[in-house]
């Protein structure tokens, strides 16, 4: 009646042609993404086998630290798909992520700075200077109290909903390390015709197996039609 358990059990080693395209799979991930100089990546969780095995794959190319999970549920996602992908993450070794807590700033400053605002415009008198001079207003409306806050609701949501949604935006593109404005490969001329009709390998100094004389004759076996050699 409880339905299938999951019981602890030692690592599972994937053998054969499985194995082979499993390790292939990681190694082609871990190279992508350090050629590129990507930071990390970042993958959805959905509580299911697909993305466990994503998961799974990133964690062993590029480590927990670097792996980013998020989840977006719907009114139709089950309360066990979610607690799936939280235990998902959690065995990995996978941190949870900091973003809500930024998205939860960004919507407090948006209700806080609505609040201020019409506070100083509506109800006060004095004025300050601040490259202008700026002057509040006590603005009396048929005897209504200057400090009415239930009518100020309309701004103080929008602001939150605002800052929220342009903090969530902002915060996961700095986390991700983007945009990356910038590459080596972009001081090639060549290069520029990557999305059109041509395909380039790149091959970093960083790299471990990296030798300039054996990386090069390497790229001179697959007879390409071109070889160039880009400083930082």
């Amino acid at each position: 009646d409880k339905g299938r358990q999951a019981t602890p059990q030692d690592m599972a080693k994937i053998d054969g042609d499985l194995g082979d395209i499993y390790a292939a799979a990681v190694t082609g991930l871990r190279d992508y993404v350090e050629k590129n100089r990507f930071p990390g990546v970042l993958l959805g969780l959905s509580g299911g086998i697909d993305s466990a095995i994503c998961a799974a794959m990133a964690v062993d190319a590029l480590g927990p630290e670097r792996v980013h999970c998020i989840m977006l549920p719907s009114r139709y996602t089950s309360q066990s798909s979610l607690d799936d992908a939280a235990a998902c993450a959690k065995a990995m070794g996978i941190k949870p992520t900091i973003l809500p807590l930024l998205v939860l700033g960004g919507g407090a400053t948006g209700l806080v700075s609505g609040f201020i605002l019409q506070w100083f415009t509506n109800a006060t008198s004095f004025d300050f200077w601040a490259l202008v001079p700026i002057r509040g207003y006590d603005f009396l409306i048929s005897g209504k109290p200057l400090l009415s806050t239930p009518a100020w609701i309309p701004v103080m949501f929008e602001l939150t909903i605002l800052l929220s949604a342009v903090g969530c935006v902002t915060w996961l593109l700095i986390l991700c390390g983007l945009p990356q404005l910038y590459h080596p490969t972009l001081r090639s001329p060549r290069f520029a015709r990557a999305t059109d009709d041509r395909f380039f390998l790149v091959i970093e100094s960083k790299d471990p197996k990296f030798h300039p004389e054996r990386t090069k004759a390497f790229l001179e076996s697959l007879n390409p039609m071109s070889i160039e050699t880009l400083e930082d």
